[in-house]
């Protein structure tokens, strides 16, 4: 982290200068582990296999739903059942906006696949060689956000298939990092839209597409990318 210098790495394209907008965010560390993942996707890509599993070093695994001996097979179903074009299963999410979200298969008798409005950490989770290709451009251009921030944006903007499993089967140990400490829950509060507005000033509901003048207030609390009157959240 030490070697990163913000204002050398807006200048070169690879950080936005919208970066600091991120004010609960401290940008350095953030980047760091940014580029931290981009390093890992760079590893896949240069390698022979059509997947990978990446992991952050402070994962753990809920053996309440899949044995540490187990979770090879559970990514081969995966594999087997997934959609055409998926880009990314999110195997550990957080914070996310759960109630809307969408039932896409039935992956073993406890686990869903479901896609999902704002699927937060990067502790465990499956690539495919399209959506690591895609991951390596985000990861390492203009940059605006931490690297879940940046694909859940891109899933928003329709430019990234990522996909999630409910319940999660990793999760981080509830170490400091880059956003705080303690173990963060995979669904933030019911009251999504009050706890949108408490947290980030965003008085905006997020169960059901935005509407163009939402969009605008969304991009300037945020610096997000997305040149749509609308959003179908879900494609």
């Amino acid at each position: 982290r030490s070697l990163l210098h913000l204002d050398e790495l807006v200048a070169s394209g690879e950080v936005s200068p919208r970066y600091n907008k991120y004010m609960f965010v401290d940008p350095i560390p953030s980047v760091a582990t940014t580029f931290a993942h981009g390093r890992a996707v760079r590893h896949f890509l240069a390698s022979h296999h059509d997947f990978a599993l990446i992991f952050e070093e402070d994962v753990i695994v809920n053996e309440d739903l899949v044995n540490s001996t187990d979770v090879m097979d559970l990514v081969h179903t995966l594999i087997d059942k997934m959609p055409p074009g998926w880009h990314e299963v999110n195997m550990g999410r957080c914070a996310d906006f759960c109630p809307p979200q969408r039932f896409r298969a039935q992956i073993t008798e406890k686990l869903q696949l479901i896609q999902s409005h704002w699927a937060m950490c990067s502790s465990g989770y499956l690539l495919s060689r399209e959506g690591a290709k895609r991951l390596d451009y985000l990861f390492h251009h203009d940059i605006i956000g931490p690297n879940d921030v940046i694909k859940a944006q891109a899933f928003v903007a329709g430019t990234y298939h990522q996909y999630s499993l409910t319940p999660r089967v990793f999760e981080q140990s509830g170490r400091c990092g880059v956003t705080g400490c303690g173990v963060v829950p995979e669904c933030e509060p019911q009251n999504y839209h009050g706890w949108m507005k408490a947290r980030y000033g965003v008085d905006i509901p997020f169960s059901r597409p935005l509407e163009p003048e939402e969009v605008r207030r969304l991009q300037e609390r945020f610096p997000l990318d997305l040149n749509v009157a609308s959003i179908d959240w879900f494609g």
